[in-house]
């Protein structure tokens, strides 16, 4: 579970370098992602720092990924979506460990695949804005490996004064709703404490 949308989830981190971003109040949606690949290819070493990226399942590699998402990716919106119905039965406590252990996976699912990433694996092509001008989406083209071409919509809401990512959909594929899935068999047999423990377990795998 999870595994097969890592090579897709991995757009997030990747797409042409930035040049000057525009001095506003709020950068818009594409300038996020843009800034966000930046970082992220920087830190890894593909950048214009010198030296080799981190090593797979490393400390530093989590840590480099950790830095860039947290402030870019609205994990408390996304992980409500997730849980879905199990959201409302679920305690502040058991929400509370959801958030974070569902953050901590999401991490080393992408850390995997962004060891391979370069800077044109994602291009940015156009970002549209919502009816309320709150939500956002973000259309690129990732470029796999093998040359296939997928269309990766990243939808992104402003909060506290940025945008910041909820949502990944690729090919009209959203993992949202895929996890949202997945997390649902687990959590209807054993409640939310029993998904915490089974996301808990899987870090000792990666």
């Amino acid at each position: 579970m999870g595994r097969g949308i890592a090579a897709i989830l991995v757009g997030l981190m990747i797409c042409l370098p930035p040049g000057s971003l525009a001095q506003t109040d709020v950068e818009s949606p594409d300038l996020v992602v843009q800034q966000m690949t930046f970082d992220i290819l920087r830190a890894l070493g593909k950048g214009d720092r010198p030296g080799p990226p981190p090593e797979e399942n490393s400390a530093e590699l989590y840590a480099v990924v950790d830095q860039v998402l947290a402030p870019r990716f609205d994990f408390d919106y996304a992980s409500k979506l997730v849980l879905g119905r199990f959201w409302k039965t679920a305690t502040p406590a058991e929400r509370e460990d959801f958030v974070e252990s569902f953050y901590d996976y999401l991490v080393r699912v992408y850390s995997h695949a962004l060891l391979s990433a370069t800077k044109d694996t994602l291009e940015v092509l156009s970002y549209s804005y919502g009816l309320d001008e709150d939500k956002a989406v973000v259309k690129t083209l990732m470029r796999l490996p093998d040359g296939t071409e997928v269309a990766v919509d990243y939808r992104m809401r402003l909060t506290e004064n940025t945008w910041k990512v909820w949502d990944v959909v690729a090919n009209g594929v959203s993992y949202v709703k895929i996890y949202r899935a997945d997390f649902g068999a687990i959590s209807g047999t054993g409640g939310v404490s029993a998904l915490n423990e089974w996301l808990q377990s899987q870090q000792s795998k990666r």
